[in-house]
């Protein structure tokens, strides 16, 4: 693979910082009673301390003296310069008669394309889509294991709309072109009619409204059938809760979905549902598209609307790391959903709507890649062996790669690990779910340990993570002045093993933390980064390749993961599930 140098940024220049984080694996009784013991405000707080030194924290303060008495004030990027224009379905349906073949092709996953000729030709309507997918989901967690991606049947208030779609498509006047789709979303997003529990066995009360994500795709006339379940509070990465049990692989069963958005990249890869909506703080949305072989795409911070999330503020800032997601199993359905989500649900006051492209390149000619050596080097064999190819196949077509580097790398991954923490410990302390220096019950024993060692954060710590945070996005609009898109692994590890005893709690902060080492750097910095399937493993196992581009460059990715859908076989288990034959 020739390379060329992007002006400033040879990797020369910076040392690769990355510390692995050394921790015993917990479970069990040892997990119970590390979890009560860290919470006891004064037994506790020499453990607590000790497992922060662990964690590198002690010397990241060292290195990052806090010099300022006042948090600094949130980076943001410059948003887009376009004017907000009102979105129109014509400009949708459009584009999705741009992207879509005219014979979809009717086996393997369900896609959107499948779902609108089986309306249009009247060979299926929503009403029986919904009644075959019901029976789907239980037959999916009657299996052995249960696959655990869905859990919760429709509301019932839905079946008015099911019904009202199946008559727009006999008249001939559905909303749009996905019209009687049906989508799931992540257990910590609302759905009307629905609990969000977020993964926990904290009895929250039924959402009463919609999140703005899942309202725009319901104006679209689409159907939020479900929820998806996750790691307990989007804490974890393998798709683990003591609340819900964990979700399978529907590749190996006997391997996680990854997480935390574990039941959405389930439930997709599986063919329950086309397209699903995750959340993403610090991989959750890309570390399971990687395991389940499908695409998962996180967008620039706060290109999307955040709220309607159970442990966000319905008024205030969202959390600085989270972005909402699209996962699919296909490029064109994580296109279509993207695209519907920038133009109808942007982020109110902040960004404008994002106008709806009539076409979307499928190619990577003349794209500038940036590839730091040494940092996906660190990757195992596998996932190195997989981004080779996809590079090389990339300057076949036409790409160009340039070295680059980024420093600080540790700092980064501590920092956004800090922000996210106090702010997730604030948010759920308000709203009573959390209760500092006490016992928590009605959350997991992995869960508590983090919240109670995050405890240990000062406000320093978040005036450190907020400078940081302003030097990386200073040192990435610099750098993707030189490149379009940074390619790296996805995963820096095979795909983990389900624990033996999920339901009394696992916590495993080392591999948790060897899972996101490629993914939290796009979170701290709000850029959008892509997920997308390049092939299997020598177990059978999906790899997957992340794509990071530039402030507000979605375009960018949805290009590379059309690309890739033509490049590379679907990854698609021995078992799909499939509305429109599995009647």
């Amino acid at each position: 693979m020739t390379e060329d140098q992007a002006p400033g940024h040879a990797p020369e220049s910076t040392v690769l910082e990355i510390h692995d984080l050394r921790a015993p694996p917990l479970s069990g009784i040892a997990l119970r009673a590390a979890a009560y013991t860290l919470e006891l405000p004064w037994l506790g707080a020499l453990p607590r301390k000790l497992l922060l030194r662990s964690s590198s924290i002690l010397v990241w303060r060292a290195q990052n003296p806090s010099t300022s008495r006042s948090l600094p004030t949130f980076p943001t990027h410059p948003p887009p310069t376009s004017k907000s224009a009102k979105p129109e379905t014509s400009d949708l349906n459009q584009l999705f008669y741009t992207l879509t073949s005219p014979n979809p092709p009717q086996r393997d996953h369900l896609s959107l394309a499948c779902l609108h000729h089986a309306y249009a030709t009247a060979s299926s309507t929503p009403t029986l889509v919904v009644s075959t997918l019901e029976r789907l989901i239980e037959e999916s967690n009657r299996t052995e294991p249960p696959l655990n991606a869905l859990r919760s049947p429709p509301p019932e208030h839905l079946q008015t709309e099911i019904q009202a779609s199946t008559e727009r498509w006999a008249a001939g006047r559905p909303r749009s072109v996905l019209d009687g789709a049906p989508f799931s979303a992540k257990f910590c997003i609302d759905i009307a009619g629905l609990p969000s529990s977020g993964g926990t066995r904290h009895e929250f009360t039924i959402a009463t409204n919609d999140a703005p994500v899942v309202s725009a795709l319901r104006q679209l006339g689409m159907l939020p059938i479900t929820k998806s379940n996750q790691d307990e509070l989007a804490l974890g990465t393998r798709g683990l809760s003591q609340g819900a049990g964990s979700v399978r692989n529907p590749h190996n069963p006997l391997h996680c979905p990854g997480g935390s958005s574990g039941g959405c990249a389930s439930a997709v890869a599986a063919g329950l549902v086309p397209v699903s909506l995750g959340s993403d703080s610090g991989g959750s949305v890309r570390i399971p598209a990687a395991c389940c072989g499908v695409f998962g795409l996180k967008p620039t911070f706060s290109r999307i609307s955040a709220h309607g999330v159970i442990y966000e503020p319905d008024n205030g800032p969202p959390s600085p790391a989270r972005s909402l997601g699209v996962l699919a199993a296909r490029a064109d359905d994580l296109a279509l959903v993207y695209y519907a989500l920038a133009a109808w649900a942007p982020t109110p006051g902040g960004v404008p709507a994002k106008p709806i492209p009539t076409a979307v390149l499928d190619n990577v000619r003349g794209l500038k890649i940036g590839v730091y050596d040494a940092w996906n080097a660190t990757a195992w064999k596998g996932a190195r062996d997989a981004t080779e190819n996809v590079l090389n196949c990339m300057q076949e077509g036409g790409a160009t790669v340039k070295k680059i580097s980024i420093p600080h790398l540790e700092g980064i991954r501590v920092a956004n690990s800090v922000s996210l923490m106090r702010y997730t410990i604030d948010s759920l302390s308000k709203s009573g779910v959390y209760k500092p220096s006490t016992t928590n019950p009605v959350l997991g024993y992995g869960v508590r340990m983090k919240l109670a060692v995050a405890r240990e954060f000062t406000a320093d710590d978040e005036i450190r993570a907020r400078v940081i945070r302003e030097e990386a996005m200073k040192h990435a609009a610099q750098l993707f002045e030189q490149v379009d898109v940074i390619i790296t692994p996805t995963l820096a590890i095979p795909t983990p093993k389900v624990p033996s005893d999920v339901v009394n709690g696992d916590m495993d902060i080392v591999t948790e933390s060897a899972m996101m080492r490629f993914t939290i750097y796009a979170n701290l910095t709000g850029l959008p980064a892509l997920s997308f399937p390049a092939g299997k493993d020598d177990s059978g196992l999906p790899l997957g390749v992340q794509a990071i581009a530039g402030a507000w460059n979605e375009d960018v990715l949805i290009r590379i993961a059309r690309w890739s859908a033509q490049q590379f076989d679907p990854c698609v288990p021995e078992k799909v599930y499939n509305v429109l034959h599995d009647r």
